[in-house]
């Protein structure tokens, strides 16, 4: 039996977080690469010699203050791929701590529930014969 968990690796999203976080993706294009998305069901097409004898989509939920998830954001390949294309470090946690400003104010005190989706797969091989 073999089974997989992930959480999708995100920035995390809330609701009023979604906005901005697209204008984040906007100025901070992510990478082309072979990566696949991948999702319980996903996994269950193409699971070839396995079974997929359970599945469950979920988020985790994480409690963080704004500086904790700029600190995440900055983390994202995207901005990895920014750097390496020339763009300063120093220059992109300033305009993320400027323009979330607006939607959330407090940088240190107040925290929010962050959602990463997540999922789980437990899969056995397929009998042959």
């Amino acid at each position: 039996m073999a089974c997989w968990s992930s959480t999708i690796f995100s920035p995390g999203r809330t609701p009023d977080l979604n906005e901005w976080l697209n204008e984040f993706e906007l100025r901070y294009p992510w990478p082309v690469g072979e990566a696949q998305f991948l999702n319980p069901e996903i996994i269950a097409q193409r699971a070839g010699a396995f079974v997929v004898l359970a599945a469950e989509s979920f988020d985790v939920r994480l409690e963080l203050s704004r500086d904790a998830y700029i600190d995440y954001v900055l983390t994202e390949t995207n901005v990895s791929a920014a750097v390496r294309a020339g763009t300063p470090i120093d220059s992109i946690r300033p305009w993320c701590e400027e323009t979330i400003a607006a939607i959330w104010p407090d940088p240190g005190k107040t925290t929010r529930e962050i959602l990463f989706p997540s999922y789980f797969v437990c899969a056995k091989p397929k009998h042959r014969g």
